[in-house]
């Protein structure tokens, strides 16, 4: 058994089992946790078992030791093969309780509820200054510096990650030893499926270590409100709950503004963004592992986490005509999946032809809010 389990004294009517570990109205974590137990049929070990999360359902690994069952069912084959476990995520359960459900399938085939339990849970834990942030880039020289030295400002830098996609301009090299660098490799540029897979099996990683876990693209920067907290870590420390959405602003450069300097405060040189409630407004931090469609635009694992105006997503995908254009051509010039061409995936970031550029830069889909916006007063020291 991993972990000690209620010991049987009476043989119950078989089929029959309990969920042992933990005790009934026991308190656990709000983390992965196991459970453990016992199930058995009158003709031996159940051919396969479940737990049920609050209805989520949960395989259970069977056939480990129990000996006590064995001896007060001698004539059972096998019976000392009855005992099972799981591992349980709790991270995701919003109330203070849980209730678990343990069905097992019989030698017949039907599928019987052997026993039901209910666990109490902890509050959701504090990150208390303990927290992680990560974004995945391909020769980003100007955005990864940027978000590199913006994140260091509310994360440790033992706590920042950067997943290199095989980059090649040396961006990379310069920010060596500012943050924790992970080489990653896919042989093509903006495989959707294989991007999407790397960032949640990284993000689920990372919160094995940490109680809280931001994600974001290298030109995405995520910002506190200034009126209510002092920073953004301040704001992760204290948010409640398994996921925070953000509200989601694109900055663009309008005709009569002069080209951004990357090395001055960016939103110093900028005066409109534009809400973007579809495309940016993201769950992006969590404290339960979440899961994007493909884009990572929408987020299913926290549908109760609904934009948050005191936490801004500031895109800066448009924050310069002439180097957005740039970065276009130098992407689309890249070596990308057969399949993302034949489903159109990411195609804005194939738009180079000048004409079709100019209207997908002022007026492309992600614009779709109120119209321009002036950029308050209280942000344009943020970034």
């Amino acid at each position: 058994m991993p972990v000690p389990d209620r010991v049987i004294e009476s043989a119950p009517t078989l089929p029959g089992g309990g969920i042992g570990w933990p005790a009934a109205g026991a308190l656990v974590p709000r983390t992965p946790v196991i459970v453990t137990g016992w199930v058995l049929g009158a003709e031996g070990p159940m051919s396969a078992a479940m737990l049920l999360v609050d209805d989520k359902v949960t395989e259970v690994r069977l056939g480990s030791d129990r000996p006590d069952v064995a001896a007060l069912y001698p004539d059972v084959p096998r019976a000392e093969r009855s005992g099972w476990d799981a591992i349980i995520d709790l991270r995701d359960v919003h109330g203070p309780s849980v209730s678990l459900t343990l069905v097992a399938r019989t030698a017949r085939g039907e599928w019987v509820e052997i026993d039901t339990s209910d666990l109490r849970v902890e509050p959701q834990p504090r990150s208390n200054g303990r927290r992680a942030a990560f974004t995945i880039t391909q020769n980003e020289s100007t955005f990864l510096p940027l978000w590199v030295d913006y994140y260091r400002h509310h994360f440790d830098a033992e706590d920042l990650y950067v997943l290199d996609h095989d980059s090649t301009d040396g961006s990379v090299d310069a920010i060596m030893d500012r943050c924790n660098v992970i080489n990653v490799h896919r042989d093509k540029t903006f495989d959707h499926v294989w991007l999407k897979g790397t960032v949640e099996d990284f993000f689920s990683f990372l919160l094995r270590s940490y109680p809280a876990v931001l994600f974001t693209d290298v030109d995405e920067f995520i910002v506190a409100d200034p009126l209510r907290y002092p920073n953004l870590g301040t704001y992760i420390d204290n948010f409640e709950g398994p996921a925070a959405c953000c509200t989601g602003y694109n900055v663009v450069q309008y005709p009569d503004e002069s080209p951004v300097r990357f090395d001055q405060p960016v939103l110093q040189q900028r005066r409109y963004w534009h809400l973007s409630p579809e495309w940016y407004s993201k769950r992006l931090l969590g404290r339960i592992p979440l899961a994007w469609n493909v884009g990572l635009h929408q987020e299913y694992n926290a549908p109760a986490a609904l934009p948050d105006p005191d936490l801004r997503l500031v895109h800066l995908h448009r924050v310069d005509y002439d180097y957005c254009l740039a970065r276009h051509r130098a992407v689309s010039s890249r070596e990308w999946p057969e399949q993302d061409l034949k489903l159109n995936l990411n195609s804005q970031a194939r738009v180079v032809e000048p004409d079709a550029f100019h209207e997908w830069y002022f007026h492309g889909e992600d614009l779709e809010g109120t119209g321009r916006e002036l950029i308050p007063d209280r942000f344009r020291n943020a970034l």
